[in-house]
């Protein structure tokens, strides 16, 4: 059994986001105009019910 220390935690680093420039910027701008598609939206929120009934279970 660990003993734990009062007080405050401190927050750990967050690296560096990097700048991008020329070809790399204009491809995440373009990928991000991209929409998903109907069964991308069905999955991903097939995972969303999903890890909300885990939750639910763990309490």
């Amino acid at each position: 059994m660990s003993k734990r220390k009062k007080g405050k935690l401190m927050a750990t680093q967050i690296a560096a986001t990097p700048t991008l420039r020329g070809n790399d910027a204009k491809k995440l701008i373009h990928s991000l105009k991209k929409k998903p598609t109907a069964r991308s939206n069905r999955n991903g929120q097939a995972l969303v019910d999903f890890f909300k009934a885990y939750e639910k279970k763990g309490r």
